[in-house]
């Protein structure tokens, strides 16, 4: 998430970003601070918050909370959709999109991969390791749509590797194939990629 709204607000896009604890903290005192090889980034002005009350509705919220971490993430981010507003999944499992759309309802829902090692290194502090950062995401029915594609302009056009996919669930299940295939192995051997 921190990796997206790093590229998001540096491409000029208003990013609302959720944090909580000292990560909140460090957000809103001096904020996001981005270190990659594909490029640095320290971003300055984000608006971060804790809670969604209080806030305009938006274009797409991009969700990427673990998956226990569902009720009270929707619970913040529900007074900020409207009726066509694109809820993106770049959570990890085949089950991510339906489970945020059983909470959300209102076919929302638009289902993602990413392919990045990321993770918070310090508050306010995104560390993004090598250099492969893909994204693909689509309508859980299939096919192209009009929210589906302005998302993707927005990240293409912030130099984010994407891919307005129409079959995104082919797209999870072989990541899913391809990870537990890889780590199945790993955990036998002991070892890492």
């Amino acid at each position: 998430g921190g990796y997206l709204a790093a590229r998001l607000a540096s491409a000029g896009h208003e990013v609302l970003c959720f944090a909580r604890g000292n990560h909140l903290e460090a957000l809103q005192s001096r904020g996001l601070i981005l270190q990659s090889d594909l490029g640095d980034a320290a971003v300055e002005g984000v608006t971060v918050t804790e809670r969604g009350a209080g806030h305009a509705p938006v274009d797409a919220v991009i969700v990427t909370v673990k998956i226990p971490d569902n009720e009270s993430a929707v619970a913040e981010i529900m007074p900020l959709l409207r009726k066509d507003t694109a809820v993106i999944t770049f959570q990890n499992g085949i089950e991510s999109p339906e489970l945020l759309e059983r909470l959300i309802g209102g076919n929302r829902v638009v289902g993602g991969a990413a392919f990045i090692s990321a993770v918070i290194d310090a508050p306010g502090v995104i560390r993004h390791g090598g250099t492969l950062a893909r994204f693909a995401f689509g309508e859980l029915a299939g096919g192209l749509s009009a929210r589906v594609n302005a998302v993707n302009d927005a990240l293409v056009g912030a130099g984010l590797d994407c891919q307005a996919s129409d079959s995104i669930m082919r797209v999870l299940w072989a990541k899913f194939v391809f990870i537990s295939a890889a780590s199945g192995t790993n955990a036998a051997f002991r070892s890492s990629m």
